[in-house]
């Protein structure tokens, strides 16, 4: 999808911008002379995720907000002990997801459908905690107080 992308700027002189999140997989498309809207939506037809809008003489090309999903990894501690706390519960709030830690405090919440949120983390007996995320983020580590 990106050869033929850059292949059509080539070709037709075209100002097109795409990120590096548009893949480079292979498609069938074929346009014999059409126009550049018709042979951008020719290229991208095959992936539903990507969009594309046109702003004066530039095509902008990216993900489908929707299309964007993002998990969320981590282990919760005891902040005086470094411990495990099997068991907390963490929660995002704003999407009514979450999980609940294993015995060695380790937790994922997958499809995230927002860059950003926050994660609530709460065990019986200790306090709540509030932490902002900002995604991509690889793997969080938190610590919880009595």
């Amino acid at each position: 999808m990106k050869s033929a992308l850059i292949s059509l700027v080539e070709k037709n002189n075209l100002s097109i911008i795409f990120s590096d999140e548009i893949p480079d997989t292979l498609i069938s498309a074929s346009c014999n002379e059409c126009s550049e809207i018709e042979a951008i939506s020719a290229i991208l037809s095959s992936s539903p995720s990507i969009i594309w809008k046109k702003n004066r003489s530039q095509f902008i090309i990216m993900r489908s907000p929707q299309s964007y999903r993002f998990a969320v990894s981590g282990r919760a501690l005891d902040q005086e002990t470094g411990e495990p706390v099997p068991f907390a519960n963490i929660f995002i709030p704003t999407f009514n997801i979450g999980d609940i830690s294993s015995r060695d405090g380790t937790f994922s919440i997958a499809n995230v459908p927002a860059r950003s949120c926050s994660l609530v983390i709460s065990y019986i007996g200790y306090k709540t905690e509030r932490i902002g995320l900002q995604f991509p983020k690889d793997e969080i580590s938190f610590k919880i107080l009595h």
